[in-house]
């Protein structure tokens, strides 16, 4: 799979399941810190191994951690997300601003 289809596949998940995503974020900060992975060789067979039985917990698909190549796709796509919008810890998502009436047929507030 091209960078730019786990890019947009990232951005889905964002979305779609943002807890999902934290797991994500957060299993590769803890499995490597601030170690660079952004090349297969970057990890160990020790360590792929880990990555995908954790990935497995919590139902990533299968294709995206398949091989090391696709580990390292899915890093850089997440480092990405986290680089453009600054700190994920800070991310919030909005609610509707949409006033609410309140009393009957919104006449009294």
């Amino acid at each position: 799979m091209e960078k730019k289809e786990f890019t947009e596949q990232v951005m889905k998940l964002i979305t779609d399941n943002p807890v999902k995503y934290i797991k994500i974020r957060d299993i590769f900060e803890e499995m490597f810190g601030n170690r660079d992975i952004s090349k297969p060789e970057a990890i160990s067979d020790q360590e792929y191994k880990r990555l995908r039985l954790r990935f497995q917990d919590i139902d990533v698909p299968f294709s995206w951690c398949s091989t090391k190549e696709a580990v390292c796709q899915l890093y850089i796509a997440i480092d990405k997300h986290r680089n453009r919008h600054g700190s994920d810890d800070d991310y919030t998502f909005k609610k509707s601003t949409k006033s609410k009436k309140k009393g009957l047929f919104g006449l009294f507030r």
